[in-house]
Parts: structure tokens; C-alpha cells; sequence
């Protein structure tokens, strides 16, 4: 605690509030579901407030915006949008401190090869690409409440920026040549160990050269050169979007609204077809897998596949059918995306056009999606109780479903739960050691060590009571000496009649 700051770091958030900021992995989830189970309906309702202020600082300017568009209310762009402009000087500012922090340094057995992560130059471009966002919002407000006169072209140039940089970062990628490795040996006719330093070189200024073709990183950066060709294509769709934005704003044309979003129509069309087709494929390719997987279990030909080199074994054909599940969400939550995107941007063009409806109807699927999360988010915060945490502890140890009875409604005494295998550690022990460990692996450490846990509650006590040992038995008790030997003479008794036992 010689550092100031987590000295007072400690004395606000206390022992395990300070250790859960160093080391977030070292919460346990468990003891923080008990005690959130446990918590009052005030304390839930502060966290349910904090939620609702989140959501209204992203809801509370839009639907402003619409009223305002609608003239329902008179006050300016400017002042209707104070919300956003307070999160985007926040959101500026994070990137203002990252620019702001120092480097990382090499570490001291580097031979050369080491790269930082995340460099200066990386950190100024990302807040050079996020500044471009207010400052556009903020040229186009003014420019809508006439407190700066300009051609609209003028107040797009934060956009053009915004874009130059993203072609910066995706041309690179998109007209890379990736080579493996057998391709370069085929190339040099020669193997790659015996390659020169230079001959290298100048590979590498002509080529992406990578592990061998079935290697998981060639197919990473085929996927990343695939997905920068597409990051091309969306970006000529906007700015031809822009240029045509711009002129029919600057007067120059009196192109329909409709007609100038002609690119977009037919991108959108293009997406969700091949999404379509995409889906249908793969939904064919799954049904073929599953009748070959179906009959590969069934009677003797199981045998012959499996000996058969040019036949799948089970294990690659249950991998290349999660592949392909993976392939068709991944389709299938293009074209969805696709198909609300285009919604949403037919209401707002229909209300450029022209249209009479209220431009609430424009945002309607976003608030009703906010509803939802945020009754989901009500549920899951008012509605978790000790019921449900039992619930979801017998669950952990195997208690069964939903479905299975509580300890309290089993006939006779419950089932013990599995134990838990006990940490490889020997006593004494220290808070270093037994704090990276689980509640339920500290209990079994000292069922085994012979430490009574039974009254400790939280899992820094049972550290406590682990680091003590356990308690030290009990003296036995000084044996009880012998009585003397009695110095009463011996006493002749005499029965003289069988009336006197009576």
C-alpha cells in the first residue's frame, strides 16, 4: 500500500472491491450470485435506475430529434442534442487518455522480434476516425439551425475523412497476395529453409507468406482479405450514397429520394439473395451429412467407412457440420440485419420525401427493442430470489433440471452432493496460494485438513480459517487416581432368619 492511489483505491472500495480492480477473474461468481439473490428491492431498484439512465442518454436525443423534425417543439438542433454531445466529449476523452498513455516497452530478453500490441500511431488514427462522428453532427446541426451558411458539400469533409481513413486500413488488406508456404517452394524451387534473407525481402514486399495452406492462420487471412473486399464495396455504396445526398441538398439536382438511394436497393437485394442461397445450400449440405452419419451407424458398413481413407470419420464429420451451422447463422443474421437496415432507411426516405407520418414510426423498431432488453433487464433484477439460487446451485451439483425436487420435498433425507476433489496443497497455508481457489475447492481443502467451515460464509473467512490451521486438540484429561485402600475392618454378616430380608 506504498502506492497513493491504490491506498485510496483500498479505503473506498474496501479489501475485496480493491482486489476484484487488479484481478476482475478472482470474483466469485457464486457468492456474488447469493448475495444479489439476497440483496433489497432498494438496492436492485439503483441498479435498475442505472440501466434506465443508460438507455435513456441514447433514447432521450433520438426521439427528440424526431419530435423536432416533426416542428412539435421549436427549440434548436443544438440544444435538443445536449445528451449526445456530453457522451461523445466523454467517448472522446477515453481516447484522448489512451493516446496519452505511454508505450509499452520491449522486454529485456528481446531479440528484435518483439512488436507493440497497440502503438502510438494506431491509437492517434482511432481517435482521429471516432472525432470525424461529432464533429459532422455538430457542422450539421448548425447548418440545419442557419447559424453557419455553406454549401452542404462543406459540412460532409468530416465524412471524407472518416472514409479516407477506413480505405487506408482496408485497401492494404483487401489487395494483399497471400502465398503459402508449399506455393513459395514451388515458386523458388527450392525448400523455404533454404531461402536467403534477401530473397525473403523481397517476398515480403510482394507477398503475404504464411504457414502452410491447411494451417487455421491462412484461412484467418483469407477470411480478413474477404472481409476487406467487402468493407470496399460497402464504402463505394456510400459514398455514391453521399455525392447524391449532396447535390440534391446543394440544389443541384431534383432527383427523387428514392432514385438516389437506387445503390443501396440493389446492395441490399444482392446481400439477401445470396444470404438466401447461402442458407440453401448449406441446409442441403447438412441434410446429405446427416442421412451419411445416419447410415455410417447403422449395421456393418460402419466398419468399412471407418477403414476407408477416402471416408470421413465421425469426429470430421461432426466438425464439418458445425461449420456449416456456423456458416448459416452467420448467412441467415446477414440477411436479417440487411432486411431491417432497409426497412428503416425506406421509412426515413418515404419521410424525405415527403410523407405525413410521424417520424416516430422511423425509430419504432429501436424503442421497441430498448422495451424489451429493458423488461428482460427488470425480470432478471426483481425477479432473482433464494429459490432461484437453490435452484441453480443443485443444477451445479448435479441436482437434475428444473424439474427435480428441492432437498426440502425429497422423501427422506437428501442425496449428499458430489464432493469436491481438494486442491494438491499441504498445510501451512498461505492467502496467496488459497486465494485463486474456489469456494466449493477451499471447502474440500479443509474438509480434508480438518477445518470447520460450517459458520463461515464468505470465502475470505474460510482463507482465514485455512491460513489459522485447524484448532489444536484439546489437552486430554489427568487420569482420576485410585482410592485408597479402605481401612474398615472386615464386617461378618449374619442371616439368622429369612423373615429379616423382608
Amino acid at each position: 500500500m506504498s502506492n497513493p492511489s491504490d491506498r485510496a483505491l483500498y479505503d473506498s472500495l474496501g479489501e475485496k472491491g480493491f482486489k476484484w480492480s487488479k484481478d476482475p477473474m478472482s470474483i466469485d461468481r457464486d457468492e456474488l450470485f447469493r448475495n444479489f439473490c439476497r440483496s433489497s428491492y432498494y438496492d436492485r431498484a439503483k441498479i435498475f435506475a442505472l440501466i434506465l439512465l443508460l438507455f435513456s442518454l441514447f433514447l432521450v436525443p433520438l426521439v427528440l430529434f424526431c419530435v423536432r423534425t416533426d416542428n412539435t417543439i421549436d427549440p434548436p438542433f443544438t440544444l435538443i442534442l445536449i445528451p449526445l454531445w456530453l457522451i461523445n466529449a466523454l467517448l472522446l476523452s477515453f481516447h484522448l487518455k489512451s493516446v496519452l498513455l505511454p508505450s509499452e516497452t520491449p522486454p529485456e530478453d528481446d531479440d528484435g522480434s518483439w512488436v507493440d500490441p497497440f502503438p502510438r500511431s494506431e491509437r492517434l488514427l482511432n481517435m482521429a476516425r471516432f472525432a470525424c462522428y461529432p464533429a459532422l453532427e455538430v457542422l450539421a446541426c448548425l447548418r440545419v439551425d442557419l447559424y453557419i451558411k455553406c454549401d452542404w458539400s462543406l459540412i460532409w469533409i468530416p465524412y471524407y475523412v472518416w472514409e479516407f481513413l477506413n480505405l487506408r486500413e482496408s485497401v492494404p488488406k483487401a489487395t494483399m497476395s497471400i502465398i503459402s508456404v508449399e506455393e513459395v517452394q514451388y515458386m523458388m524451387e527450392k525448400p523455404f529453409g533454404m531461402i536467403t534473407q534477401e530473397e525473403r525481402e523481397a517476398l515480403n514486399k510482394k507477398y503475404t507468406i504464411l504457414l502452410p495452406a491447411d494451417h487455421p492462420e491462412y484461412a484467418m487471412a483469407v477470411a480478413a482479405k474477404n472481409k476487406a473486399k467487402m468493407s470496399l464495396l460497402w464504402t463505394a455504396v456510400r459514398i455514391t450514397l453521399v455525392i447524391f445526398v449532396v447535390l440534391r441538398l446543394d440544389g443541384e439536382t431534383s432527383w427523387s429520394y428514392w432514385l438516389i438511394f437506387l445503390p443501396f436497393w440493389i446492395v441490399s437485394c444482392c446481400v439477401c439473395c445470396l444470404s438466401c442461397v447461402s442458407v440453401a445450400s448449406v441446409n442441403t449440405e447438412l441434410m446429405a451429412l446427416d442421412e451419411e452419419m445416419g447410415e455410417g451407424a447403422e449395421g456393418y458398413g460402419a466398419t468399412d467407412d471407418a477403414n476407408d481413407p477416402g471416408k470421413m470419420s465421425p469426429e470430421e464429420k461432426a466438425a464439418l457440420k458445425a461449420e456449416l451451422n456456423e456458416v448459416a447463422q452467420q448467412s441467415l443474421g446477414s440477411c436479417c440485419t440487411m432486411f431491417f437496415g432497409a426497412g428503416f432507411t425506406a421509412l426515413a426516405v418515404g419521410k424525405f420525401a415527403g410523407a405525413t407520418y410521424s417520424s416516430l414510426w422511423i425509430i419504432f423498431p429501436v424503442l421497441l427493442f430498448c422495451g424489451i432488453v429493458l423488461c428482460c433487464f427488470a425480470y432478471c433484477i426483481f425477479g432473482a430470489n433464494d429459490a432461484i439460487y437453490q435452484e441453480s446451485l443443485n443444477q451445479t451439483n448435479g441436482g437434475g433440471g428444473a424439474g427435480a425436487p428441492s432437498p426440502m420435498q425429497q422423501d427422506g433425507p437428501p442425496a449428499p452432493a458430489p464432493a469436491e476433489e481438494a486442491p494438491n496443497l499441504l498445510p501451512p497455508f498461505s492467502e496467496a496460494d488459497l486465494t485463486p481457489l474456489g469456494v466449493k475447492q477451499l471447502k474440500a481443502l479443509a474438509r480434508v485438513n480438518g477445518v470447520d467451515t460450517s459458520d463461515c460464509f464468505e470465502k475470505s473467512e474460510v482463507v482465514a480459517k485455512l491460513v489459522a490451521g485447524p484448532p489444536a486438540p484439546a489437552p486430554a484429561p489427568a487420569p482420576t487416581p485410585a482410592p485408597p485402600p479402605s481401612e474398615v475392618d472386615d464386617v461378618e454378616i449374619r442371616v439368622t432368619d429369612s423373615d429379616d430380608l423382608d
